[in-house]
């Protein structure tokens, strides 16, 4: 029986409120199933406490649109300190980059090209040297 159950409240096919909800409505019926259940505190005050994360964060953003208010100077600050970084982001990688370039290079690559065909000949007919 306990195997039915168990299959029957398996954890893909049903959320954990409604298992534990299950759990307890048969348990009158089935005293020798032992179920580990785990008392939590009043699941009203977790979601009073993300209303009011929410109704909160709601009000910052309000607060943030306003000229000069304290919440606009703190956007203000984090947006210019994002910038400064990304800006110095991109610099070093710039800098990082020449230098691997610059480290790179070889003493031919530096003197250039040594044969420079004469192109106003014309070498269909011309035999090879090799």
């Amino acid at each position: 029986m306990s195997t039915i159950l168990r299959s029957l409240l398996a954890r893909s096919r049903h959320s954990r409120a409604f298992r534990m909800m299950m759990i307890h409505e048969l348990k009158p019926m089935m005293p020798e199933i032992r179920t580990q259940t785990r008392s939590y505190s009043d699941s009203n005050t977790s979601e009073s406490t993300s209303q009011r994360r929410l109704e909160s964060t709601k009000e910052f953003w309000r607060k943030a649109h306003i000229e000069n208010s304290k919440e606009s100077e703190k956007v203000l600050k984090l947006l210019r300190k994002t910038g400064a970084i990304s800006i110095l982001a991109v610099l070093a990688s710039i800098a990082y980059a020449a230098i691997i370039e610059h480290s790179n290079k070889t003493e031919e690559e530096e003197q250039g090209i040594e044969y420079i065909p004469n192109l106003k000949e014309d070498i269909r007919y011309r035999k090879r040297d090799d």
